[in-house]
């Protein structure tokens, strides 16, 4: 396993781990910031870094440096390689979208998941536009959401307001009767001792 990091024409750094195949990498790479493709750049790295080191000679007495003349040998192109992109942490582009959505419905932002979409194969417009309505029916569900529970909760309000309204009635009722029940045994107790005198 080689870790490969590749800066992209746009200034963007990224790195990610690749096994290389017959030196090359086993499939392609997108710049999540512009989805320019990385490939020829990140074999170029895996290359280099394949490479055996020179070795450097030790000068021995009397030793001959001889110069051949002949062209050195092109070398083999390597045959497509075939990789199964579920070991590369690569899922299904029904998958990815699904993934995506959930991404968006728990907070991430919009450029992350841009970034994700890409890492899996999707370009930059492919994935800007699949964010893009995703992010648009979020939205659309949340405004749902907000309209159902401010009418759901003025209705909660104006069931306790009535309540409030008519326990205030029904009490001021049941004082106004007690105040006149009152009155009524004071002068009971007076027209009993006006008999009584």
């Amino acid at each position: 396993m080689i870790t490969v990091k590749v800066e992209c024409d746009c200034g963007q750094h990224y790195a990610f781990d690749a096994e290389p195949v017959n030196g090359r990498l086993g499939t392609t790479v997108a710049c999540p910031t512009c989805g320019a493709d990385g490939t020829p750049v990140a074999n170029e790295i895996i290359a280099r870094s394949l490479a055996p080191e020179p070795a450097t000679p030790t000068p021995q007495a009397g030793a001959r440096l001889s110069i051949s003349s002949h062209e050195p040998a092109a070398p083999a192109a390597a045959p497509a390689v075939k990789v199964n992109s579920t070991l590369l942490g690569m899922v299904s582009p029904e998958q990815a979208r699904i993934q995506a959505a959930a991404k968006i419905s728990w907070g991430d932002p919009p450029a992350e998941v841009v970034n994700y979409l890409m890492l899996q194969g999707f370009n930059a417009a492919e994935a800007r536009a699949i964010v893009n309505e995703l992010f648009a029916e979020r939205m659309v569900t949340v405004r749902k959401n907000g309209i159902r529970k401010i009418i759901v909760g003025s209705g909660l309000i104006c069931v306790c307001g009535s309540g409030l309204f008519t326990t205030a009635v029904h009490a001021d009722a049941e004082h106004q009767f007690k105040q006149s029940n009152d009155h009524r045994i004071v002068a009971g107790w007076f027209l009993t001792l006006d008999i009584a005198i």
